[in-house]
């Protein structure tokens, strides 16, 4: 109150101190410009997470970039010296102004990932990115193709030429298929992307070319391949042909760690380099010489997995993980056959998991069988997805740290055949693990089991699979 009176009876005072307040706040940004563009860089990293999205960049231009030419030019800086995550599905027109922005400025990407591929606007769109932005860094291109590429509507077209793409970048990809696409997107990159170590590709049969993969073939380590053939338009030939290229084509990389196939086929993988292996629902793998082998992830059929085949890993495998293990559907249909073959088929893996000796980890989804597990290098098992067709009938580990499984493998609607299985001497009662979903986690030397020795310390955890009313 006091400083108020003051303030009105010395009009001439306030407004010298105010003047002092701007001088000294001039002063201050002054020395601010005389920060180094490192020194800002630094400042502003503090305001986004590790590896900045689109997200992070248009939250820090909100806060910094509008409060003087000095921060905007930081902020410019910024996003030219810090890779950053890219996630884009060019099919959003409301993203064409961002993209003109980003390659006017050559921002710098780490990461790319790019939806839903599908007009000739859309592949342009990607080739005028990876042309202006600096890929330097680029580590990760992830692709995902549409069935077909179409001719892109014209006000979409009239959009990008609004949001100021240049007229040629927008008919870069008129008129070309798939197939001409990819390999425009290759010489847009051409050796600029030398840090590339991961590619992802999703994309239909009909339209998938090698380009990609064999211009990086030498530095990839991370492999994805996503090849579907819904419509199933190839011919026998043609597609022995393209999925023969692909193998070779994965054999000829030297550093290559890690793959992921799903295709509908049974090609062989060879591979020197390889050390983890996941096939998808549709691969069928058969053939698989990989001598450095450590992890597999197999989607098969129970009946046809040979134990000759799993024993050439046996010494090797450190992960394994089994999706959908079944017997033949004709198997299925007659039930003595069935009962047969369960146990046949349980008996052969029981002795391929006790033949691993360097086993960590072993995970199994969807199995209907019953298995003794004896290993002494198992650390975690995970047959928490298996519904109530799984058992353990004994679990002789003396190495293990985890035990997850669905409660059914403990209690619930049991057969005949399969009463002697791992359990507690005091068995679990309704309402015990919880609702659907839920786990009880608890130290297996806290509670007795017939058919089980591990370490006391070894954690198990009941996860509830089954609806409430079907527990028993």
């Amino acid at each position: 109150m006091i400083c108020n009176e003051m303030d009105a009876s010395r009009p001439q005072e306030k407004r010298r101190r105010i003047s002092s307040s701007d001088n000294n706040n001039e002063v201050q940004q002054s020395k601010m410009e005389l920060f180094p563009d490192e020194v800002m860089t630094h400042i502003i990293s503090f305001c986004h997470s590790n590896e900045p999205t689109e997200i992070d960049v248009a939250r820090i231009f909100r806060r910094f970039g509008l409060v003087s030419k000095f921060w905007k030019h930081g902020c410019v800086r910024f996003v030219q010296q810090t890779p950053m995550r890219l996630t884009t599905e060019y099919a959003n027109v409301e993203d064409l102004p961002m993209i003109m922005w980003m390659c006017r400025h050559h921002v710098k990407i780490k990461d790319m990932i790019t939806r839903f591929l599908e007009t000739d606007l859309h592949v342009s769109c990607l080739v005028y990115v990876l042309k202006y932005c600096d890929i330097s860094s680029l580590e990760v291109i992830n692709i995902s193709w549409g069935d077909k590429i179409s001719r892109a509507f014209d006000w979409d077209k009239s959009a990008a030429l609004e949001a100021g793409i240049p007229d040629e970048i927008v008919k870069a990809a008129d008129g070309m298929n798939m197939e001409e696409c990819q390999s425009l997107i290759v010489s847009s990159i051409g050796d600029r992307a030398r840090s590339l170590h991961v590619l992802e590709l999703i994309c239909p049969f009909e339209g998938f070319h090698l380009s990609l993969v064999t211009t990086f073939a030498n530095q990839l380590d991370d492999l994805v391949l996503n090849i579907s053939n819904e419509g199933g338009k190839c011919n026998s030939h043609t597609s022995s042909q393209k999925y023969e290229m692909i193998g070779q084509t994965i054999e000829r990389m030297p550093i290559l760690r890690r793959l992921y196939i799903a295709a509908q086929s049974d090609f062989p993988i060879r591979s020197r380099s390889l050390e983890e292996l996941e096939c998808g629902f549709s691969f069928q793998l058969k053939e698989c010489i990989c001598p450095s082998l450590k992890k597999l992830h197999i989607s098969t059929n129970m009946g046809t997995l040979s134990p000759s085949f799993l024993s050439k890993f046996s010494h090797r495998l450190e992960k394994l993980t089994l999706v959908n293990v079944a017997v033949e559907a004709e198997t299925a249909n007659n039930s003595d056959s069935y009962s047969a073959a369960v146990v046949n088929n349980s008996q052969r893996f029981s002795r391929i998991i006790a033949s691993m000796s360097q086993l960590k980890k072993l995970r199994i989804l969807q199995g209907d069988y019953a298995l003794r597990i004896n290993s002494k290098s198992l650390e975690q098992i995970d047959s928490s997805y298996c519904f109530n067709g799984f058992r353990i009938i004994e679990c002789i580990c003396p190495a293990l740290k985890l035990l997850k499984c669905g409660c059914g493998s403990f209690y619930g609607p049991r057969r005949q055949d399969w009463l002697s299985h791992v359990q507690p001497i005091e068995p679990f009662q309704n309402g015990d693990i919880g609702t659907y979903g839920s786990a009880k986690k608890f130290k297996a030397g806290d509670r007795a089991f017939i058919g089980m020795q591990v370490a006391d310390t070894c954690e198990v955890r009941l996860v509830n699979r089954l609806w409430q009313e079907n527990v028993r």
